[in-house]
């Protein structure tokens, strides 16, 4: 079996250039890295270093040993951190759901932060309709939901909000509602609206945010902005949303007669109980709430 230490001693004598340098890296002697490069040597039977100039050179069959051995080394410090997490009880696996109107750029800063301190952890992020997210939440399928606020309390898990997000009211730069300086209730009675189903399926959403007679619902905001760029009808999204497609055209923002765009959309962040949370959730509500 090949001495993990007499490795490590190997890849940095490659990586550093020289046995002395190798030695100040590991804070090790001179004499006792190049006493592990001869064991290695001996125990591989081939010889990994050319000797015959000022500094150590790797050989070919040095250069070719050098990539499998930073390999094993790699995995050998994955295997360490496995095994911390298992010490310290981190989930192996952890899913997140994020509700159609909450904008990715809103949260995806913190999901990152928590992915990156929890490598083996296992992520899965999920996109979907309101009530489907809070079934797989409730049955334990989610272990955390980010979603927009809801009238009343409809859940036993612990609930924050974290963010409101404006929201504008959007057209087509084609559209004739986008000429106007201040859009009348009228006109926009009269023009068709285009709403994602979890907006229209939240109580406390569907009343502020329905205007016109003509309703075309869809199934995502994605799928809504882009029918408002073909001119489809106009929409009420986040401003976050709307900023960004400005920025290639696809869309206008308008101000309507109606004041309900300065009034926003609370977002809430679920979780369970803190008694039943492991490291990984802890570490991403303290992203979202700023409590550990």
């Amino acid at each position: 079996m090949i001495n993990l230490e007499h490795m490590v001693i190997f890849v940095a004598s490659a990586e550093e250039g020289s046995f002395s340098a190798a030695a100040r890296a590991l804070k090790k002697s001179i004499s006792s890295v190049s006493m592990c490069i001869s064991n290695l040597e001996d125990e591989l039977n081939v010889q990994l270093f050319d000797r015959s100039r000022k500094h150590p050179t790797l050989t070919p069959a040095g250069e070719r040993l050098l990539t499998h051995a930073q390999t094993i080394l790699r995995q050998a410090r994955r295997l360490d951190s496995v095994v911390q997490d298992v010490n310290d009880s981190v989930e192996e696996s952890f899913a997140i759901g994020i509700g159609e109107l909450v904008p990715m750029g809103l949260v995806e800063e913190r999901i990152a932060k928590t992915i990156r301190q929890y490598p083996n952890t296992k992520f899965k992020i999920e996109r979907g309709r309101r009530d489907e997210l809070q079934e797989k939440f409730e049955s334990g399928q989610l272990q955390v939901l980010l979603r927009s606020q809801s009238a009343g309390v409809d859940t036993e898990a612990d609930f924050y909000q974290f963010d409101v997000v404006d929201m504008v009211c959007v057209c087509s730069p084609d559209s004739a509602l986008a000429d106007l300086e201040l859009v009348d209730n009228e006109s926009l009675i009269a023009t068709r609206q285009i709403i994602c189903e979890s907006m229209y399926e939240n109580p406390m959403l569907q009343i502020e945010a329905t205007l016109s007679n003509d309703i075309m619902l869809v199934s995502s905001i994605s799928d809504m902005i882009q029918l408002v760029e073909q001119d489809i009808g106009w929409a009420f999204i986040p401003q976050v949303e709307a900023e960004e497609r400005m920025k290639f055209g696809g869309l206008t923002i308008f101000k309507p007669e109606f004041a309900i765009t300065s009034r926003g959309i609370a977002l809430d962040f679920l979780i369970k109980p803190s008694h039943e949370l492991g490291p990984v959730a802890h570490y991403l509500k303290a992203q979202f709430t700023h409590a550990s």
